[in-house]
């Protein structure tokens, strides 16, 4: 879950200013409080709290979203990680008209090569709008 707000503030808060903030439920509170975006290839992003591990593989790190399309069209969106200022992004999918879950599974860290605990520890996470 995210703690606070990434490189990336893009997308608009439903409620005050704070992205993280309302994205931050462990249990998804739907539409009482999100974050949304109508203009294609805007990203938000998040950082989290640290493993408690320090010791061990990493063999690839997950990001999962919940996505739900308040709009005409059939919008995509992709999950996005960011690290030492380089981004990756995961493929598109689409979103229905119900909230549902994404998940895409990066096997690299951005940049390429494996991922270790230090890395997934400095990661940010987060999501893009490919298309409306």
């Amino acid at each position: 879950m995210p703690d606070s707000e990434g490189n990336y503030s893009d997308w608009g808060p439903s409620t005050g200013a704070d992205n993280a903030a309302v994205v931050d439920e462990i249990g998804p509170n739907d539409d009482t409080d999100y974050v949304s975006s109508s203009t294609a290839t805007q990203i938000d992003s998040y950082t989290k709290a640290a493993l408690t591990a320090v010791a061990g593989s990493v063999p690839a790190v997950a990001v999962n979203l919940r996505v739900r399309d308040d709009a005409a069209g059939t919008p995509t969106v992709s999950t996005m990680l960011r690290l030492s200022s380089t981004d990756q992004f995961g493929a598109a999918d689409s979103m229905g008209a119900s909230y549902t879950y994404l998940q895409q599974v990066h096997d690299t860290k951005p940049g390429g090569g494996a991922w270790s605990i230090g890395d997934v520890n400095n990661v940010e996470f987060g999501r893009r709008l490919e298309s409306t």
